[in-house]
């Protein structure tokens, strides 16, 4: 089964008109890390490889579960923005 973040999550990624405190449970992410000006190029190749990356994990997913090759332990996901 797919996991729907904006579904099962919505209390995290939701925006409220009242701010409020919100208990985020452990998670597990692909991210990159850095400071600086999100309009130069060495962001945007970030990002760039960051969905390359999570998409390829994805269909990597995909092609398992075709197979049903340990589909019970592999969940499919939607791709964070």
């Amino acid at each position: 089964m797919k996991l729907e973040w904006r579904k099962h999550e919505k209390a995290l990624y939701g925006a409220k008109c009242i701010p409020a405190f919100v208990e985020i449970p452990k998670q597990n992410f692909i991210m990159i890390k850095g400071s600086g000006n999100p309009n130069d190029t060495d962001f945007s190749e970030k990002v760039s490889a960051l969905y390359s990356l999570a998409y390829a994990i994805k269909m990597g997913y995909k092609a398992v579960a075709s197979k049903n090759v340990l589909s019970n332990e592999i969940h499919d996901f939607t791709v964070y923005p």
